[in-house]
């Protein structure tokens, strides 16, 4: 999402600084991020700071076009944090299936956002090149990716 509007220019850009007002909750967070970074910390502050930029309309049109889990944006009933919290612990769930659909499509350039928008977000998500042409991606949280090249 990011990638495919412009926040995101590549895996290096752009480099935001922490903020006091983000309270992170651990110290490695306290600190510049970048795409890469952000992807492999699970840096929170800078998702949310993606997520605001957004928007939540735009947020809301690329969950139900990638019919992502229960595309539920709400979170917390009455606290309207769904915006920069909707991704954690929340209403937003997905199945495991789900998930791999939803992943694999994302390693075959099939959701609906541009060749550059996959690109990036493949090569922020890459982690090593494995045995017999597997390359191993990763995200940190609940989800990680391998894929044989060439497939």
């Amino acid at each position: 999402m990011g990638f495919d509007n412009g926040i995101l220019y590549d895996e290096f850009h752009p480099e935001w600084s922490y903020k006091k007002e983000y309270k992170a909750r651990f110290p490695m967070w306290h600190v510049k991020a970048y795409p890469g970074i952000w992807t492999h910390r699970s840096t929170v502050w800078y998702s949310q700071e993606i997520i605001k930029k957004l928007g939540r309309e735009k947020f809301q049109n690329y969950v139900n076009q990638w019919n992502y889990g229960n595309r539920d944006l709400s979170r917390n009933p009455g606290k309207n944090d769904g915006l920069t919290r909707s991704w954690l612990v929340s209403n937003l769930q997905i199945s495991v299936m789900e998930q791999v659909d939803f992943l694999s499509k994302l390693l075959q350039n099939q959701l609906h956002v541009s060749k550059e928008a996959h690109r990036h977000t493949q090569n922020i998500l890459f982690s090593e090149e494995l045995s017999d042409a597997w390359e191993f991606y990763v995200k940190t949280g609940r989800a990680a990716t391998i894929k044989r090249t060439g497939l």
